[in-house]
């Protein structure tokens, strides 16, 4: 078995041998409900599995069963993401040496879920998007496999973990869009204004253009369930996710960071801070709330955006950190 480099390229051993691809891969295996893969061309030419204009089983001209739209996004997608959780954690046994199977075109509408390192991403149906064809959907629940492996507990609200992981492969707030067809997301009440995603991190794209928090969002619009406030976990997402979109796009680049570094720096933290992370995100006993847990992403991301190794100093980035946490009421101490 021979794999490609990031960009698709291959060494031919044999001219004019038969080289196939099924998309079977180091890192990902697809598995396609509408039939098997297989795409084969004669060595050194191009592998081109082509393009199909459809959805669910549709497939390009002379291509195999299982060459879809899905899966080819999904394998295209999932890569990505790992590939970049790689760079940024070093000597984590699952990003680098398991195989994770993901199912496309699964019978079913409207969802997607992780379980038994095997991802599931449902055909289109119901007024929903082909899930596997979503970028976020599928990184989201890469996410969650990503939290269950990062050598800790799954975080909690571990639909906080997989949003954040699925905005910072795409850079957009709205997670998903395209997976509702006919609405923008309802978001538990505080409703998406563009956004046809599953939800929208940004608490300025949503009707009430608020910032979400345990006692102005949680404990208002979320139902009873068993994230850290002791709600649904899906709505408790927004607090900690939200947070993390304000430091990419609000607070970073208010300290003159432009951009993609700031981006790219929000990023950084929370990757490698991901090694061992377990438990509730943040603190909440309400109607007080905070990140003063050594273990909660506040902290984490201080740790990691320290760079002299005194923990007394403050941090380079430690008010835009501060700035984002506390806009959500679970930052701890003082910004500096």
């Amino acid at each position: 078995v021979q794999y490609t480099d990031y960009y698709g390229h291959y060494t031919c051993a044999t001219q004019g041998a038969t080289v196939e691809t099924t998309l079977d891969g180091q890192y990902f295996r697809i598995a396609d409900n509408c039939g098997p893969i297989s795409a084969t061309t004669t060595c050194d030419g191009e592998l081109d599995l082509g393009v199909a204009g459809g959805i669910n089983c549709s497939v390009p001209d002379g291509a195999s069963a299982g060459n879809t739209n899905a899966a080819r996004s999904a394998y295209y997608g999932l890569n990505l993401a790992n590939r970049k959780a790689r760079f940024w954690v070093s000597g984590n046994s699952w990003l680098d040496t398991s195989q994770v199977e993901c199912r496309t075109n699964t019978f079913g509408a409207c969802n997607a879920s992780w379980g038994n390192n095997t991802i599931n991403m449902f055909n289109a149906a119901g007024g929903c998007g082909n899930t596997a064809q979503i970028q976020a959907v599928v990184v989201h629940e890469w996410g969650h496999g990503f939290d269950e492996n990062d050598g800790g507990d799954f975080d909690n609200s571990s639909e906080a973990y997989a949003d954040v992981a699925a905005m910072f492969e795409s850079r957009d707030s709205c997670i998903g869009p395209g997976f509702r067809q006919t609405e923008t997301c309802p978001n538990f009440g505080d409703t998406c204004l563009t956004c046809t995603g599953v939800r929208d991190q940004d608490w300025d794209a949503r009707i009430l253009h608020t910032p979400a928090t345990p006692t102005g969002f949680n404990d208002v619009y979320c139902p009873t369930g068993s994230g850290p406030c002791g709600f649904q976990v899906h709505c408790e997402s927004h607090v900690p996710a939200e947070s993390m979109y304000d430091l990419a796009t609000r607070d970073l680049p208010a300290m003159g960071i432009d951009p993609d570094s700031a981006w790219q720096l929000a990023e950084r933290l929370w990757y490698q801070s991901r090694p061992g992370s377990g438990g509730d995100i943040f603190n909440c006993a309400l109607p007080a709330s905070d990140r003063c847990a050594v273990g909660s992403w506040y902290h984490q991301l201080r740790v990691q955006d320290d760079d002299d190794g005194d923990l007394t100093n403050g941090t380079p980035h430690a008010s835009a950190i501060f700035a984002a946490f506390d806009r959500h009421d679970i930052a701890c101490g003082l910004a500096g």
